[in-house]
């Protein structure tokens, strides 16, 4: 035994040891001793009987974003999917954790699309969200959703009220792209419900961002309860002005009588050589404060949007025209 106690004697122990067999018996026997304290302490706790404040700290540590990176770049939905399959009581802390569902943001932007499933199971990348992702919908107030219509049936085939705590939604959905197989996309775009009311009955819902880009817009596919809107966001990165559909925005807009704040973004790289909108168009929002629109040089017979709209209470007005001649742009503004 001298010889084990000058080797437990040094802080670091360097080259090749002998020891006696007494000394390689003692060893074998303390960490027998120490690998049955462990297991001891196994059967004791194990994940399902952890107390529920720790089981909380572990999911807010591994879920949430760290310092400095946005909820919409983190998958959140990966690192909860994972810890909810642990155990039941686990699955029931996630469920019990508010912040973790402060914000249900998914992106799938470059994705295939994929023949849902019935019932509430997602697959993509390999990955299966379950139901019980689904289940915390109640508790949700911001939204943000990227990616093939075709994923996200599940949350979009919910009925009206399904969403009684949303707030703000975030929708960058796409039907259709020349990248994926055509006979895919046409099985999976057949599981969406030809009018998504998902976000209808929603009381709290005041914020609205919409991006189109494909030959189906959006403005038409989701039902929004513009009447109760105050912040509204519509986007179009369509290049094709066939693809375009002027009548989708008057329809949203002429609804949103209690609209605060407006942002059209129309693209700058967005060439019309059909009319925009109709010059006898006329859309009163009575509340509005903020207007901010950005469109490619309006010629010919365009109509500019600004010109359909009145504003009786705006105080802030951002336009961004690309390559717009000068004179034009100041008789806009003059005239509005």
């Amino acid at each position: 035994m001298a010889a084990l106690a000058q080797y437990l004697s040094q802080c670091r122990i360097e080259g090749p040891i002998w020891l006696e067999p007494t000394d390689i018996s003692f060893l074998r026997a303390r960490i027998s001793d120490v690998e049955g304290q462990v297991e001891n302490l196994k059967s004791q706790v194990s994940e399902s009987t952890l107390p529920l404040e720790i089981v909380f700290e572990i999911f807010e540590l591994a879920c949430l974003p760290e310092e400095g990176k946005s909820m919409y770049e983190h998958s959140i939905v990966q690192y909860t999917s994972i810890l909810c399959t642990v155990c039941v009581a686990w699955r029931r802390a996630a469920h019990l954790t508010p912040r973790l569902w402060s914000k249900f943001c998914l992106s799938l932007k470059d994705r295939k699309p994929v023949i849902p499933e019935s019932g509430w199971s997602l697959h993509f990348s390999g990955q299966t969200i379950h139901g019980d992702y689904f289940g915390f919908r109640s508790q949700t107030p911001i939204a943000q959703l990227t990616g093939h219509i075709s994923f996200l049936v599940p949350l979009f085939g919910l009925p009206c009220s399904s969403l009684p705590q949303l707030e703000e939604v975030h929708l960058e959905i796409f039907c259709f792209n020349n990248d994926f197989n055509a006979l895919d996309e046409k099985s999976a775009y057949l599981q969406v419900p030809q009018q998504i009311e998902t976000f209808l009955g929603v009381p709290k819902l005041h914020c609205v961002e919409l991006i189109e880009g494909d030959t189906n817009p959006i403005l038409k596919k989701f039902a929004v309860p513009a009447e109760q809107l105050t912040s509204l966001k519509i986007t179009s990165i369509i290049i094709r002005p066939s693809y375009f559909d002027p009548d989708a925005y008057v329809d949203i807009l002429r609804r949103c009588n209690d609209l605060v704040h407006l942002r059209v973004d129309l693209g700058l790289d967005f060439k019309p050589d059909l009319v925009l909108f109709n010059k006898h168009l006329s859309i009163s929002l009575p509340l509005l404060r903020s207007l901010n629109i950005s469109a490619h040089r309006i010629s010919r017979n365009d109509v500019n949007l600004l010109h359909c709209l009145t504003t009786p209470h705006l105080e802030e007005l951002t336009l961004r025209h690309n390559l717009q001649d000068l004179e034009a742009f100041s008789a806009d503004v003059t005239s509005f």
